[in-house]
C-alpha cells in the first residue's frame, strides 16, 4: 500500500497561510495509476499568488511515494529514458551557447534518468556529472545504463556537497515535484560556484498550459495537468521568477522553445529559465505579495477551460454557416456545460444521449448543409462513417478520446463550485488562434540573452 504522510506547509514561495483549495487532486495507487486523494486540493496562496497542493505530502517521511510516483505503470522508467535522450540533442541546441561550459566542471541534474547527465557528460568528459533522483529504480538503471555518471539516490532537499564547488544545476519538469522549492534553491544557491549557473525548464509553459493529444499531433487545452499527481507546485513565469530571485539568484534569461513539428514532440513548448547567484550591483527581487497575480492564477485554474473553448467556439462559427447543432452526451452535467458555452451563439441544439454500448450514429441526426455533429463523450460515435454517409454536416469531438477512464470531465471543489478538467474545443487546429492561447495579463521584464 502506498502511504502519503501530508504535512501543512506554510505557502512554499511568501511563507502566508491563507489560501484558497480550487480543485482536489489526485496521486499514484498500489498499481500506479491515478486515483482521487479528496484530502488534498490545488490552491491559491491568497498573498503571493502560487498555486500549490495542500495538504503535501511530506516527501523526506513519504519513502514509498518519492519510490513509486513518477516512475510507474503508467511511465516505465525504459520509455522515459528512452524519451529524454530523444531530447537531448534539443536541449543542447538551446543551452550549448547560452551557458559558460568551459568553465563547467561540475554539473547536477535533479530528478531524472541519467540521460542528460550522461550528455553533459558526453560533451565535456573531463567534468563530473552527477544525478540525484528519489527512485531506486532511476537510479539502478542509470548506474546500468551510464555508468560514467555518478549517481546518488536521493532528494535533492537532503543531498549534501561541499558548498561552492558546482557550476551547472538543472531541473528539467522537477521542480515542481519539490515540497519546499524555496529552500531547496537556496541550497542551489550555496553549492554552485560565483558564475555558476542555474537551468530550470518546464514543459508546458507553466500555467499557460497546452497539453497535446494522442501522437503528439494535436494540441488540447486539458486542465488534467493540475491534477495529474506528480507536481506539488504550479508555477507561472511570474511565480517562478519571485521564487528564484527570493532564493538569492538573478535571473539571466528566459525563453520558450518550441519542438520541431516534424519530431514525436510536434507543439509541445518547453520553458527555460537561466539564473546566476546574486551580485551586490544586481536589481534587487521583486515584492512578494501580488494581488494581481493571486486573481489571474486563481481564474485561470478555474476559468481556463471555459474561456479556451468559447474562443474555439466562436473560430467554429466563424469558419462554416452553422444552421443546427447535434450534440451527442453521456454526461448530463457537461452536456449542460457545452450548451451555455453554444447558447450566445443562438443556433439550435439537439441533444442525443449516448448508449455507451452502442457507439453508432444517433437517431434523428439530419444530413443537410450547416448541420455540425458534436461528440461529447468518450465513446466513439463512427464519426468516419458519419462523415461518410453526411455528405454535408461536419463533426468534432468535444473530448480528448485516448483519455477515456482517466479523472472526468469535471471536479467537485471543497467551496462547492465545479471545474471542469476537460476543455469543449471542436477547433483544435495548429494555426488556430487559441494556440498559442496566452492570458498572461503581467508585464514581466525578460532580459536579454547573458554573455557567457
Amino acid at each position: 500500500m502506498v502511504t502519503y504522510l501530508l504535512h501543512e506547509p506554510a505557502c512554499p514561495l511568501c511563507g502566508h497561510h491563507d489560501r484558497e483549495p480550487l480543485v482536489p487532486t489526485v496521486k499514484f495507487s498500489d498499481h500506479g495509476y491515478a486515483t482521487v486523494l479528496p484530502a488534498v486540493s490545488v490552491s491559491v496562496c491568497l498573498n503571493c499568488g502560487l498555486i500549490h497542493e495542500f495538504p503535501q505530502v511530506n516527501l523526506v517521511e513519504s519513502k514509498d511515494y518519492t519510490e513509486k510516483h513518477y516512475y510507474n505503470q503508467t511511465n516505465r522508467i525504459a520509455d522515459h529514458d528512452a524519451m529524454q535522450r530523444r531530447l537531448n540533442p534539443l536541449r543542447w541546441e538551446v543551452l550549448q551557447s547560452r551557458l559558460p561550459w568551459s568553465s563547467i566542471n561540475r554539473a547536477i541534474d535533479v530528478g531524472a534518468s541519467g540521460a542528460w547527465s550522461a550528455w553533459v557528460k558526453q560533451q565535456h568528459p573531463s567534468a563530473s556529472s552527477v544525478l540525484v533522483e528519489p527512485s531506486a529504480e532511476a537510479i539502478a538503471w542509470c548506474r546500468a545504463e551510464y555508468p560514467e555518471v555518478e549517481a546518488h539516490h536521493a532528494i535533492i532537499e537532503t543531498y549534501r556537497d561541499p558548498v561552492g564547488t558546482c557550476d551547472l544545476i538543472t531541473f528539467f519538469y522537477s521542480l515542481y515535484m519539490l515540497s519546499d522549492p524555496l529552500e531547496t534553491l537556496r541550497r542551489c544557491h550555496d553549492l554552485l560556484s560565483e558564475e555558476g549557473r542555474l537551468v530550470i525548464c518546464i514543459s508546458h509553459v507553466l500555467l499557460e498550459t497546452k497539453i497535446w493529444g494522442h501522437g503528439r499531433v494535436v494540441p488540447w487545452v486539458d486542465m488534467e495537468f493540475f491534477v495529474r499527481g506528480a507536481p506539488l507546485v504550479y508555477y507561472s513565469r511570474h511565480s517562478l521568477a519571485r521564487m528564484v530571485e527570493t532564493a538569492g539568484f538573478h535571473v539571466l534569461e528566459t525563453l520558450v522553445d518550441q519542438l520541431p513539428t516534424e519530431s514525436e514532440h510536434n507543439g509541445r513548448q518547453e520553458y527555460y529559465l537561466i539564473a546566476r547567484r546574486r551580485k551586490p550591483d544586481d536589481p534587487p527581487a521583486q515584492p512578494l505579495s501580488a494581488p494581481e497575480h493571486v486573481a489571474w492564477s486563481r481564474s485561470f485554474v478555474l476559468d481556463f477551460c471555459r474561456r479556451a473553448s468559447e474562443k474555439s467556439v466562436a473560430l467554429l462559427f466563424q469558419s462554416r454557416p452553422i444552421n443546427r447543432i447535434h450534440l451527442v452526451y453521456d454526461d448530463a452535467i457537461y452536456r449542460d456545460w457545452v450548451l451555455d458555452i453554444l447558447r450566445p451563439h443562438g443556433v439550435p441544439v439537439e441533444t442525443h444521449r449516448l448508449d455507451p454500448a452502442n457507439s453508432g450514429i444517433p437517431d434523428g441526426v439530419r444530413d443537410e448543409p450547416g448541420v455540425v455533429l458534436l461528440n461529447s463523450s468518450p465513446v466513439a460515435i463512427g464519426v468516419g462513417k458519419f462523415n461518410a454517409a453526411a455528405r454535408h454536416a461536419h463533426a468534432a469531438a468535444c473530448v480528448a478520446p485516448w483519455k477515456e477512464g482517466q479523472y472526468g470531465y469535471y471536479a467537485d471543489v471543497e467551496n462547492g463550485k465545479r471545474v471542469f478538467t476537460k476543455a469543449f474545443l471542436p477547433i483544435r487546429d495548429h494555426g488556430a488562434d487559441i494556440f498559442p492561447f496566452d492570458v498572461h495579463p503581467i508585464d514581466l521584464v525578460h532580459p536579454a540573452p547573458a554573455s557567457v
